[in-house]
């Protein structure tokens, strides 16, 4: 009889234990993978690829037949069933301009804006100055400086009266007129934190990621 309940104990511990596991990988499965799409051009994008950092090729253009016109927005549920929550991006425009992002955080961002295109009048030496700041904590971002290395001050506030939420991001140009590249930003967080980035190079990258 003991022989037979701690039998019975032992297969009662291994469902409980297969029945955790299940739960914990259906919690890993379950995050929420959808984002916003924003199209925050002047132009109408015509196409629009996700495909997860594991993957050599772009999967299917998402808007299939649709288009996104400049202003609007559509919700995308970017869950290939993989469990991937990083993500490549690529926008395709009707001018024939292209707009690629790595590594974005699906499980994370529910929101993603593509920005106004850069324009001559701002970048007379035809570099591209425009970054995306992703907010990947988990506090609210308030402020945000970006000061040319020489500079000896911070310049203004660039976010104004915006805030930027965690999961948010906001395209930004950082071009101050002197045709530097190397940049000191600053984040300001609403409980007070404040982080600060040396001679980041906005001529070379696209985006620029705020973690925990």
């Amino acid at each position: 009889m003991t022989y037979l309940l701690s039998t019975m104990r032992l297969a009662a511990a291994a469902t409980l234990v297969g029945i955790m596991v299940l739960i914990s990988a259906g919690s890993s499965l379950a995050e929420d993978r959808n984002v916003k799409i924003i199209n925050e051009t002047s132009v109408t994008m015509v196409e629009f690829f996700a495909s997860n950092v594991g993957e050599n090729d772009w999967q299917e253009d998402i808007l299939g037949q649709d288009v996104l016109q400049s202003g609007s927005s559509v919700m995308v549920n970017i869950d290939d069933g993989t469990g991937y929550c990083l993500f490549d991006f690529k926008a395709v425009f009707s001018d024939g301009d292209t707009v690629t992002d790595e590594k974005i955080d699906v499980c994370k961002v529910s929101t993603y804006r593509f920005g106004a295109a850069p324009t001559a009048q701002t970048r007379p030496d035809g570099l591209n100055r425009q970054v995306r700041i992703i907010n990947e904590t988990r506090v609210t971002m308030r402020e945000f400086y970006a000061s040319n290395v020489d500079a000896e001050t911070w310049e203004e506030d660039i976010l104004g009266a915006d805030l930027l939420p965690p999961g948010e991001s906001v395209m930004i140009t950082i071009d101050d007129g002197s045709g530097y590249c190397l940049y000191d930003f600053k984040a300001v967080f609403t409980d007070g934190d404040e982080l600060e980035r040396k001679r980041v190079n906005v001529c070379e990258i696209s985006s620029y990621r705020y973690h925990e």
